[in-house]
């Protein structure tokens, strides 16, 4: 159910340009994001290095376009180094640096693989398209896969798939999931 088929790093960028998209934001903030994004995902990919050596070249790629004025903001610098942190966590650096091909490859076990359209966290296309490309390389022809439209992360049926949306939603998970998952165990 909405599951990551593909890098996390992958995942990620995919995530923020399907928020941006969910905002309303124009193409051109997109454009000028992304290649900033990829740089930090990069810097993140280095395995060899140690934690303080990625938290020194993160700090200079993010504040390298900033205006000194701001730099000398206290609040603005423990923002920064709160923010870097974060991506220097154990799990954050194994989810950016995971790629579940392998994994993907040597499921033998019937499969059921199942997404909203309308979800901006786990991209239903590139990842349901991965899910069926690598579980079939090992010869798996047991694979179910479903893309529900105008369903979200989380299986509601939702407007524009926007995470404030989860809460304000009624809908725990559709009825039409529950059932093709039902059918499916049942078969």
């Amino acid at each position: 159910m909405a599951g990551a088929a593909v890098q996390g790093d992958s995942l990620m960028l995919k995530q923020v340009e399907l928020i941006f998209k969910s905002e309303g934001m124009p193409d051109a903030n997109w454009q000028t994001t992304k290649p900033i994004l990829q740089n930090r995902y990069a810097i993140l990919q280095q395995a060899d290095k140690t934690t303080e050596e990625l938290q020194k070249e993160l700090y200079a790629d993010v504040t390298k376009n900033m205006p000194p004025e701001q730099l000398k903001d206290m609040n603005t610098v423990q923002q920064l180094f709160s923010q870097i942190n974060s991506m220097l966590t154990p799990w954050y650096l194994h989810f950016m640096r995971y790629d579940p091909t392998q994994d993907l490859k040597r499921i033998q076990c019937p499969v059921l693989a199942l997404n909203g359209e309308k979800d901006i966290q786990v991209d239903a296309t590139m990842n349901l398209k991965a899910i069926q490309q690598r579980i079939g390389e090992n010869g798996n022809k047991n694979v179910t896969i479903k893309a529900y439209p105008k369903l979200n992360h989380l299986f509601q049926a939702c407007e524009r798939g926007k995470l404030e949306e989860y809460a304000q939603l009624e809908e725990t998970i559709s009825p039409e999931v529950l059932k093709d998952m039902m059918e499916w165990i049942l078969k």
